[in-house]
């Protein structure tokens, strides 16, 4: 893993650039201390959601608002 300060990378923006798109990670430095770091995202894939709304139930019965007052009626 490479280390870079930030005056290094404003003024090699491009070559530290190429570096994170072959894989490599940059870590930040400032002032001796890391504050940051640079890394690849990868490839994007897309991502294969299940289908909820097939899966799903209905409901049957009172709603739960009616229930809830219901309840309430019956301790006072």
């Amino acid at each position: 893993m490479k280390t870079a300060n930030v005056g290094e990378i404003q003024r090699n923006f491009a070559k530290v650039l190429q570096r994170i798109k072959a894989g490599e990670e940059v870590l930040v430095m400032k002032h001796g201390k890391v504050v940051g770091k640079f890394t690849s995202v990868g490839p994007q894939t897309r991502i294969n959601w299940p289908d909820f709304m097939a899966d799903a139930i209905t409901v049957t019965g009172k709603p739960l608002s009616e229930m809830i007052l219901e309840d309430r009626e019956e301790r006072f």
